[in-house]
């Protein structure tokens, strides 16, 4: 950090805080990679007691009212039910082909 406030003074001092960075950034990447083995190790040690644990519920239920979102707006978006409304039809296609105009008239103009 202190390298960094000098960085502007000198053309060594710009070196030094660049060379700072990277040496942090590295520093921090072989944490990372410490850290994933070590939590991978833990995994392969302790599959069978990790597995026996119970789901939790919220999280449970939190996934069964997404899915169930989810087929909601994906059955709410479905343009080809019988029951779409064809005005919203419309919309959309005239609201596309305004888009596609306009962008060939600002190409073509502008």
């Amino acid at each position: 950090g202190g390298l960094l406030l000098r960085a502007d003074e000198s053309a060594t001092w710009s070196s030094l805080s660049v060379l700072a960075v990277g040496l942090a950034f590295l520093m921090q990447s072989a944490a990372m990679l410490a850290a994933l083995n070590a939590i991978a190790a833990v995994i392969k040690e302790r599959e069978a007691e990790l597995l026996a644990m119970p789901d939790d519920e919220e999280v449970l239920a939190y996934t069964k009212r997404q899915k169930a979102a989810e087929a909601a707006m994906k059955e709410a978006r479905n343009w080809h039910r019988p029951d779409f409304p064809w005005v919203v039809k419309l919309l959309l296609v005239l609201g596309a082909v305004t888009m596609i105009l306009s962008f060939e008239l600002a190409i073509g103009f502008g």
